[in-house]
């Protein structure tokens, strides 16, 4: 059931059949208009493989203009964090479905209100909407970025020290940099990914994945298939055409679907199978010889939200090897009955059993480091607390710690920057794995497979947040 958009500003929402009242009462909240309104709660029953098509159309064809809108404040986000926090004085973004942003810092070492310094955009003033607080103007920023060539990314990554792929959508973030990876040959045999990775190896630049970014790392993406968050087919919905500039070899009556199958889950996922096959879209960048699975939530309810614990457990063995006997990226009309995994899917996903790769898991806030083509993790990294006697630990999600002023990151005159969080910042809401051996959880399973995977482990039944 799609519950449309209302007139007073509250979002559409999407609300899956069966799914459960959780309490007839409600809760009062106030809309952005001001208005008091009573929500409402449904627990739905979580179907990793519907693709939520109905509420995507809204968000990008309503008010919301969300492909348009999260674009400009991704990626200006993005630029404006990472000139800040590591200290960089060039930032060149990439939108393999859009275009290209050079930002550089201005030479005056002029910040705005918040601390985050300035910066021009293709040679143009950053741009600015009038609103209070003002933020990017989308439109504006989005009209400053320059096509994408094949020679414009390998001339980037020749001149960057360091590439970052952030998070997102794994399926439409792998099919495009496939796409355009394959415009100067049909096999992909000279691409930027080749290029990444030859510079990797030669130590002249470093990846850094976050994320859709830390699974693309890998020789696949199947990981993405376990995430039960990513929807697979929206990069193929026809409403998608006005906010998208596609590579040479495509048209957007070749790439979308036509209008008169939008939205349909069976049609939807078969095309978009049908352009992942095409350009080998279920490979990732090959610059590390393991898998990675980001957001491993082993917090103790059996059916957190996106179960990934489980998920992972399922899909490795107990020396933490990729072992998945049953798929779960599935395509068919009905939901129980005709819903299969298709046959290049299960040849690659039985292929990558028989390869035994060590898969990662990493949990929210948590890193690794490894050398490129590397099989091993070198450093194993995790946030600190003050008054703590240790990182979190390895297993257990991070909490969101709200810091809107970005005290955390603040360098105090005289002291340097912060090493750890503040007292208090995590474990005031922080909820420690579980890792018991008993009901039908049992969370201890993940213990085995840290110590084989050379990642921090704690004992089978340890409670805490924190290692000691």
């Amino acid at each position: 059931v799609l519950v449309p958009e209302m007139s007073f500003g509250w979002p559409a929402t999407w609300v899956p059949a069966g799914a459960k009242l959780k309490s007839e009462e409600g809760e009062v909240k106030t809309s952005t208009s001001g208005e008091q309104v009573l929500e409402f709660t449904f627990e739905p029953e979580i179907d990793p493989n519907n693709d939520r098509l109905e509420l995507w159309e809204q968000k990008v064809t309503g008010s919301e203009q969300h492909i348009a809108e999260n674009r400009a404040k991704q990626a200006s986000a993005s630029v404006k964090n990472m000139m800040r926090f590591f200290e960089l004085d060039k930032v060149i973004c990439w939108d393999l479905s859009w275009g290209i942003w050079e930002c550089v810092r201005s030479g005056d070492g002029q910040t705005d209100e918040e601390g985050f310094p300035k910066f021009t955009v293709n040679g143009s003033a950053f741009p600015m909407s009038l609103s209070v607080p003002p933020a990017v103007n989308a439109q504006a920023f989005n009209e400053l970025a320059t096509p994408l060539t094949t020679s414009q990314l390998k001339a980037t990554l020749q001149e960057a020290q360091g590439y970052y792929l952030q998070g997102g959508s794994t399926y439409t973030m792998s099919l495009f940099h496939n796409m355009w990876n394959c415009q100067q040959s049909s096999d992909a045999s000279c691409g930027h990914k080749l290029l990444l990775l030859e510079l990797l190896k030669k130590g002249e630049l470093f990846y850094m994945g976050h994320s859709a970014g830390a699974i693309m790392s890998g020789e696949n993406i199947l990981t993405a298939t376990w995430k039960c968050i990513d929807a697979f087919s929206h990069s193929v919905q026809p409403y998608n055409s006005a906010y998208v500039k596609l590579p040479p070899s495509e048209t957007s009556e070749t790439f979308f679907l036509p209008l008169e199958k939008k939205n349909d889950l069976f049609e939807s996922r078969m095309h978009m199978l049908a352009k992942m096959r095409q350009y080998f879209a279920w490979d990732g960048f090959k610059v590390v010889e393991v898998l990675t699975f980001p957001h491993y939530d082993s917090r103790p309810t059996f059916a957190s939200f996106p179960q990934s614990a489980a998920t992972y457990l399922a899909a490795t063995d107990d020396k933490g090897f990729f072992q998945q006997d049953h798929g779960t990226m599935v395509v068919g009309r009905k939901k129980d009955e005709e819903r299969h995994e298709p046959e290049d899917m299960k040849s690659l996903r039985e292929s990558t059993n028989a390869k035994k790769i060590p898969t990662l898991l990493i949990a929210n806030g948590h890193s690794v480091v490894l050398h490129a083509s590397g099989t091993k993790v070198e450093f194993a990294m995790s946030p600190e607390e003050e008054g703590q006697p240790g990182p979190l630990h390895w297993d257990t999600y991070m909490p969101l710690v709200s810091d809107k002023r970005f005290a955390e990151y603040a360098v105090k005159p005289g002291e340097g920057p912060r090493t750890k969080f503040s007292a208090g910042a995590i474990s005031r809401t922080g909820v420690a794995g579980e890792r018991s051996m008993e009901g039908d959880y049992r969370g201890g399973r993940v213990v085995p497979r840290l110590q084989a995977l050379g990642l921090p482990s704690p004992a089978v039944g340890e409670e805490g947040l924190f290692q000691k």
